[in-house]
């Protein structure tokens, strides 16, 4: 063989040589190096999340420190329920790193019988705080971004001081006895209202909201038993059947002749 060729045909295998090394070795080395790097790039990321939600949890329990909170049950409730909330991965809906940052929070049945020092939680939307020893509401008046309060079975008396909540669209009220709900005219916001027990409320009262309410009036009663009497009978009944009470035959019968009443007056003022 002559020199010639030899370098010739040690040329050519160099030739192959890369070419196969290009067409099979490299995309596959180019690939295990990609799912490296992603691999890489998401251990970094996890660790990355751990250390800030650690983070979050550590400025979430110093916040929890510098609350004024006299009751040991509310403080309790928040403690665990922010803590909660700081676990959830950074930049996620409900995440927080200060206790302040709170968005909701549930302190039902946890016997409860102070809820000062809550206005700090300037940023709640939604408070439940049912089911409690609660007599006095009026510090929830700073809590202005409020839209959703539960406040049922507690003992309740006074709600005027909530009619600041210029924000709040349900009010659940059931359970307890306040002794007047006409403040419930005076929300800016309110959409529905589940009303309170009225045995402490005057029949006037109650027909006073229920002719003015721009609300829903949700009422556990079928048949409320308030103070004093209405203004007529046909009242008392429209009190009935708007809480969801069964009417007697009498009282049907009497509904009845007045919704007729009504539509032929109604009649005469548009045709006259």
């Amino acid at each position: 063989m002559k020199l010639s060729e030899i370098k010739l045909s040690k040329t050519f295998s160099i030739i192959l040589l890369i070419i196969v090394v290009s067409v099979f070795l490299l995309p596959v080395l180019s690939m295990n190096f990609m799912f490296w790097l992603a691999e890489q790039k998401e251990q970094r990321t996890e660790f990355s999340v751990d250390e800030e939600i650690e983070f979050q949890i550590k400025t979430v329990k110093y916040s929890i420190d510098q609350l004024n909170i006299a009751d040991p049950a509310l403080l309790k409730c928040i403690r665990e329920f922010a803590l909660e909330q700081a676990q959830l991965p950074p930049n996620t809906y409900g995440s927080i790193e200060f206790v302040d940052e709170l968005l909701w929070l549930n302190c039902t049945n946890q016997g409860i019988a102070s809820i000062e020092g809550i206005g700090a939680l300037q940023k709640l939307k939604s408070l439940d705080l049912s089911g409690n020893k609660l007599t006095r509401v009026d510090v929830l008046n700073k809590l202005d971004k409020l839209e959703e309060l539960d406040i049922s079975n507690n003992l309740v008396t006074d709600i005027s001081s909530l009619t600041s909540l210029s924000k709040l669209t349900v009010l659940r009220l059931s359970g307890n006895q306040p002794e007047n709900i006409k403040p419930l005219l005076d929300f800016a916001a309110l959409e529905t209202v589940y009303m309170p027990n009225m045995e402490n409320i005057y029949c006037s009262d109650l027909e006073q909201v229920q002719k003015s309410a721009r609300f829903v009036v949700h009422q556990n009663d079928p048949n409320p038993r308030c103070k004093g009497e209405y203004s007529s009978n046909i009242e008392r009944i429209k009190a009935i059947r708007q809480s969801g009470g069964v009417l007697s035959p009498d009282d049907e019968s009497v509904l009845l002749e007045y919704e007729l009443n009504e539509m032929k007056q109604k009649y005469k003022q548009k045709y006259q």
